[in-house]
């Protein structure tokens, strides 16, 4: 995505979602591309001890770009499934909200995190990684796709909880 190949992405994600296992396959929201992803990554979930509580209510077709949806959804995801996996066994969940409501798609990650995260001066998060420089991009990623949908993307940590919250304009 970063390099802006998305014929390769979208093979990635076709091969991803070929492969996905059927017994993980638990979100049917009627949204063929939120649930394929959301079901990708309930299955990354599962694999690293976290679960996913999802509340998906979302029409069959979205007026964004697959691959910007997929962006958005996977490093939101991703991130969260990332923080919460190390931590222990009663604080590795993660609660994901789809929803589509007065013309906005209204996304919420929430997740315990043992640390607040590290902002950059222009109010960036930075990667906590031992290599950061190598990472870090995933909140920029979902930043660009709010800005370029009319949205927003607001990033909180309070009381040891992380909270990811994205809107966009569904219009």
């Amino acid at each position: 995505l970063e390099q802006k190949d998305y014929e390769r992405a979208e093979e990635f994600f076709g091969e991803m979602s070929m492969q996905a296992n059927p017994t993980f396959l638990r979100v049917n929201s009627g949204n063929n591309l939120v649930d394929d992803i959301v079901n990708i990554e309930l299955s990354k979930g599962i694999a690293a001890g976290v679960e996913i509580d999802s509340r998906i209510a979302v029409p069959a077709e979205l007026p964004f770009e697959e691959i910007d949806l997929c962006g958005l959804l996977m490093n939101l995801l991703d991130n969260a499934i990332e923080a919460t996996s190390p931590l222990g066994a009663n604080d590795q969940h993660v609660d994901l909200s789809i929803v589509a409501d007065q013309g906005m798609l209204v996304i919420s990650v929430q997740n315990p995190c043992s640390n607040p995260p590290n902002e950059a001066q222009d109010g960036a998060l930075l990667s906590s990684k031992a290599n950061a420089g190598e990472h870090g991009y995933g909140t920029r990623v979902v930043c660009k796709v709010a800005e370029k949908y009319d949205g927003v993307a607001d990033f909180t940590y309070s009381d040891g909880i992380f909270t990811a919250k994205v809107m966009l304009a569904m219009a």
